[in-house]
């Protein structure tokens, strides 16, 4: 069975399943998956071009992993002052 298709080969977008967040937490992480350009089946053409696609339905490749923000790391503290009470002295 061959497809026609206009000028342009039968092609389909292909997408992988989303890699794992790098990260638990964070705004800023991204995730990423494949998103490649493949001939439909019974396609009389085998090689295709990304332009082959129709650039207005490409699924997004790159998402925000929607993490929550990370926790404020406690400030360290380096040292304290200890104090007591004020003592008679003697310089006899």
């Amino acid at each position: 069975m061959i497809i026609t298709c206009n000028i342009k080969p039968c092609a389909k977008w292909t997408v992988g399943p989303w890699l794992p967040c790098p990260a638990t937490c964070g705004i800023h992480h991204l995730q990423q998956r494949s998103v490649t350009c493949t001939p439909t089946e019974g396609a009389s053409s085998k090689s295709i071009e990304e332009t082959d696609c129709d650039i207005e339905t490409q699924p997004q490749a790159v998402r925000n992993c929607g993490l929550p923000a990370c926790p404020k790391e406690p400030e360290i503290v380096l040292g304290k002052w200890i104090t007591d009470e004020w003592q008679e002295v003697c310089f006899c």
